[in-house]
């Protein structure tokens, strides 16, 4: 997989080869939690959520600035030496893509995308809001970044991309970019540049996306429960229950309070407890959203989900009413509307 840039171009070196990239597989295969863990579902209760739609990205493809200028400074090396302000979220729109071997004219397929950048421990988050209008669907996807090397010894970055929240739920929003990828996180002023190694975009050569930096903005309540789900999926019972206000309620039908049809979990330690058990239970879960819509109060949602883990011989299917302000969510009430057998234990 070794693979060398030169002024931004792909020197054939990508595998040799425009090879198919291989996905994760989108919800089934990141797993959550058992008995205990489908309280979490609760939370869960999206597994494919819409995405707020994004700056629209320019029509005709800008060619980018070389990656071996001097000019432009590696994400990791800009924020450690940003101040102050180093550890805050950064805010970006699409402008335009290309891949190594050519064009790339997103625009005229109804591609928007935002990008939300946080620095996290010796690396990034991002979190991107799209949509793909050609498609007729919205995705919403979180991503890990952490230096690395490439097999050159070069310094890349490595992306970890957890299966996307997508709506409408009967849609495929490809490509779909699960799973690992190498590739570049630059910076030059206003614009960052971000990189893949064999994306599906380009018919497995590697890719080039251009954001501007735009004002930072607050997640939209039902971008936060999004955000919850995708999160969900990936296992962080910790990054799950930031997402809920201080004192943030989550109910579940799973272990039952003595004489109430729920047990109640109040404040992030509790969530994140209750979320790490479930967790653990499995091998592997997984959530999938079949509808989000609002209720009729301001940050009232209720997400329909199906529930899939290591010990149910079928889904289990039910839904989750979010109550969110702020950005935060302050109530999140799972209901079982279908319950399904477990396997049995050898």
């Amino acid at each position: 997989r070794a693979w060398s840039t030169v002024d931004s171009r792909n020197v054939s070196r990508s595998s040799g080869r425009a090879a198919p990239c291989a996905y994760g597989v989108r919800g089934l295969c990141l797993g959550l939690a058992g008995a205990v863990l489908w309280s979490a579902v609760l939370g869960m209760g999206l597994w494919s959520a819409g995405c707020a739609s994004a700056g629209v990205g320019e029509a005709s493809v800008q060619p980018l600035p070389a990656m071996t200028q001097a000019a432009p400074s590696s994400a990791m090396t800009q924020a450690k030496n940003a101040g102050q302000g180093k550890r805050a979220t950064q805010r970006y729109l699409w402008v335009d893509a290309r891949c190594s071997d050519g064009a790339l004219d997103l625009a005229a397929q109804g591609f928007e995308r935002e990008l939300f950048l946080r620095p996290a421990g010796a690396g990034y988050e991002l979190t991107f809001v799209s949509r793909k209008g050609a498609q007729g669907c919205r995705e919403f996807a979180i991503w890990s970044a952490r230096p690395d090397r490439d097999a050159e010894g070069q310094a890349r970055f490595a992306f970890v991309a957890w299966p996307e929240v997508v709506l409408p739920a009967d849609r495929v929003c490809d490509p779909q970019e699960d799973g690992l990828r190498r590739g570049e996180l630059q910076i030059s002023g206003e614009m960052l540049t971000l990189s893949l190694q064999r994306s599906g975009y380009c018919r497995g050569f590697d890719v080039y996306f251009r954001y501007r930096k735009v004002p930072l903005r607050s997640l939209r309540a039902a971008e936060v429960v999004q955000k919850f789900i995708a999160l969900y999926n990936s296992r962080d019972a910790a990054a799950v229950a930031s997402l809920f206000a201080a004192q943030g309620v989550l109910t579940e039908p799973f272990s039952q309070s003595v004489g109430l049809g729920v047990a109640r979990h109040e404040g992030r330690l509790a969530i994140e407890r209750w979320l790490a058990e479930g967790f653990a239970a499995n091998t592997w879960s997984a959530m999938r959203l079949q509808e989000l819509r609002p209720e009729g109060d301001p940050g009232a949602f209720v997400a329909i989900w199906e529930y899939m883990d290591s010990g149910l011989a079928e889904p289990l299917v039910g839904q989750t009413r979010f109550v969110v302000g702020d950005s935060q969510i302050f109530v999140a009430e799972l209901q079982v509307t279908r319950w399904a057998p477990q396997l049995s234990t050898p």
